[in-house]
């Protein structure tokens, strides 16, 4: 054999043999493991909390009216051609009632014996009907409970050492009435009806109609409570500063506003249990 074929004999890779791999054992079972950290039992507890308003508090809440045409739209059902606008309707549809709010027809300016339209201001046409100041009157109103909630939660940003996202679990505040869980209010005078302009849409100019309550109105605020989380001292504190620096419902401090502010009263005997 020649130098050079030894050599490329040398050099030549052998061709390797196709091995197949053996197939992998199927892994045990895992067993999970025991958990043996101590979970303590859920021990709440519940006070109330009286607070008096240090201003105005006005309302605004969706009505079925407004909440009819939004669904319409989103659902692209042709809805009617809209009717004219009601300022009283607005008023009463605005608040957050807990006896039955009145009827409320359409307004019907005052006419002369030959049926012309005869009156002297708009002011004349808002003028609440007699069976709707009655009401008024007579009527108790409320605040969602989720509103005061909302904004104790929103009240710790003004406090060192507390996450919203941990204290949301430590609390609710717990409305009197099934319906809607809302916080009953104690005024001393009647709502009225506030006018506002607003802006809406492209620079529209619009009338608001709503409920505006006196700055002495006071409510009783129910907590419930994770003690292990949060005391009774800590509650108290955080829903002061909530009444000063965030507020309630329109126009309150969260919104750039001065509405919607209380304070807790401590003269007052909390309930606890």
């Amino acid at each position: 054999m020649s130098p050079s074929k030894a050599k490329d004999a040398k050099t030549a890779k052998t061709p390797k043999t196709a091995t197949k791999k053996a197939p992998a054992l199927p892994k045990p079972g895992k067993v999970a493991k025991a958990v043996t950290a101590m979970i303590p039992p859920v021990v709440t507890k519940k006070m109330v909390v009286p607070i008096r308003g240090t201003s105005i508090l006005v309302q605004h809440r969706w009505s079925v009216k407004q909440r009819d045409e939004m669904l319409t739209t989103q659902m692209h059902i042709p809805k009617p051609k809209r009717g004219a606008k009601n300022p009283i309707e607005d008023f009463i549809s605005s608040m957050y009632w807990l006896t039955e709010p009145p009827e409320v027809g359409p307004i019907e300016p005052p006419k002369d014996e030959q049926g012309e339209v005869v009156y002297s201001s708009v002011d004349e046409l808002l003028v609440l009907p007699p069976h709707v100041q009655e009401a008024l009157n007579k009527g108790k109103f409320g605040v969602p409970a989720a509103a005061f909630r909302k904004g104790m939660i929103s009240a710790c940003r003004y406090v060192d050492d507390i996450e919203m996202a941990y204290i949301r679990g430590a609390f609710f505040v717990v409305g009197q009435h099934a319906d809607g869980d809302i916080v009953e209010l104690q005024i001393e005078e009647p709502p009225f009806m506030r006018e506002d302009r607003m802006t809406i849409g492209q620079r529209k100019p619009d009338w608001r109609y709503r409920g505006q309550f006196g700055a002495h109105w006071t409510a009783d605020v129910p907590i419930e409570y994770d003690p292990s989380i949060i005391n009774p001292s800590q509650l108290i504190n955080l829903l002061n500063r909530a009444g000063f620096s965030v507020g309630l419902l329109e126009g309150r401090p969260e919104k750039s506003g001065q509405w919607g502010r209380y304070t807790v009263m401590p003269e007052k005997q909390r309930k606890a249990s």
